[in-house]
């Protein structure tokens, strides 16, 4: 259920074009498939490259998120979510398997907590960019800041034309994040949950080191 702050805000106030958020609700149904966990709408497809978004949490009050994407020029299709209330360590062992079982996907993590040092093992990670220059970096995961948090809400509102989920969270947890003023400017600022929307948005901004393989991070675990 909404909380007391969303129900008393407007259409208008959100950061998201409801009209999109609407037809992608309209498509959404519950998981038939559940493997190593995890909830699977599309099940992995030979020579399809795939993209694990994690969204961590603290492991008792907050969800931590993973889903997994694979990229079409047109369609952008989010296959398998695995959630749960699961600290650092805990989630990136759930998660490495799930990773393995999508063509040894590579993992893009929100760089948080202690998640990062447990995912080193995998292999195929995503390695920070900058996203002016494009230049590689030497750190793994996504940082989550507030101008990258800016990037990362636009670019996920640029995608949703193209986004094709399931996942009834997803469009939910877009409907909590509205327009407010941070530090003096514009922002996305979150109402109510939103680990499922962050992983999704997550998903968007690292796409591109699939399709270049830029952000591959020591041999890819297949």
């Amino acid at each position: 259920p909404e909380d007391d702050v969303t129900c008393f805000q407007s259409a208008a106030d959100q950061w998201y074009p409801s009209e999109e958020i609407n037809r992608i609700a309209k498509q959404c149904y519950p998981a038939e498939i559940f493997h190593l966990g995890a909830e699977i709408w599309y099940s992995p497809e030979d020579k399809l490259e795939y993209l694990m978004a994690i969204d961590p949490g603290l492991g008792k009050k907050s969800d931590s998120v993973a889903t997994v994407w694979t990229f079409s020029e047109n369609e952008y299709k989010h296959c398998a979510t695995f959630s749960g209330l699961y600290a650092g360590k805990e989630m990136a062992e759930h998660c490495m398997p799930i990773a393995r079982y999508y063509n040894g996907a590579m993992i893009a993590n929100e760089d948080t907590l202690d998640i990062t040092s447990h995912l080193v093992p995998y292999g195929n990670l995503y390695y920070r960019t900058d996203q002016v220059t494009g230049r590689v970096g030497k750190d793994i995961g996504w940082q989550m800041t507030l101008a990258t948090k800016i990037f990362m809400c636009n670019e996920l509102s640029r995608s949703l034309s193209k986004i094709k989920t399931h996942d009834i969270r997803i469009p939910q947890q877009c409907r909590n994040i509205r327009e407010g003023i941070s530090r003096g400017r514009v922002a996305p600022v979150s109402v109510g949950a939103d680990d499922f929307h962050d992983s999704a948005g997550i998903a968007m901004v690292c796409r591109d080191s699939l399709s270049t393989g830029i952000g591959f991070v020591g041999e890819k675990i297949s």
